[in-house]
């Protein structure tokens, strides 16, 4: 099973200072990219390793933005996610008034936590756990080590 795997993306629609070109649009572009490979390759799943919005506090349009790409992009597959230190309010679990909330509830993101999500490989017949941990959680437990155990953190 192929997995297409990234980490901090920081969606924001602010330029930081020292950017000289258009970052709202370059980060844009990158993000298309990297759906346009996964897709290449064939992946079956993506994982997000957190932050995948720079503040929950972003824009409406900016949220929007993500979600419309991805339900478009990546046709109903949801992306394995934890919450990273950016998409949570005051750094806590309190996620639901955030563009991150906002994304599981449209489908887009499916939240890992300590239960397991299972995948079988069709090319090995091996079963897959995913396990995740968001910023300020403890590490989950195995549940069955016989299985092919991944840990989003």
């Amino acid at each position: 099973m192929k997995i297409g795997f990234f980490a901090d993306l920081h969606g924001t629609n602010e330029t930081p200072k020292c950017r000289l070109d258009s970052y709202v649009k370059t980060q844009r572009k990158k993000f298309l990219q990297m759906l346009d490979i996964f897709d290449l390759n064939g992946c079956q799943l993506i994982i997000n390793a957190g932050d995948f919005f720079d503040s929950p506090k972003v824009p409406y349009k900016t949220s929007n933005w993500y979600l419309k790409t991805l339900r478009n992009k990546w046709c109903g597959t949801p992306i394995l996610s934890v919450a990273g230190q950016h998409d949570q309010i005051n750094h806590t679990m309190k996620l639901e008034n955030t563009p991150y909330s906002t994304m599981i509830s449209a489908g887009v993101f499916e939240h890992l936590d300590n239960e397991p999500e299972m995948f079988v490989d069709s090319v090995s017949g091996k079963e897959i756990h995913i396990y995740g941990r968001s910023w300020g959680e403890t590490v989950p437990d195995i549940m069955d080590k016989s299985k092919f155990n991944i840990l989003v953190i």
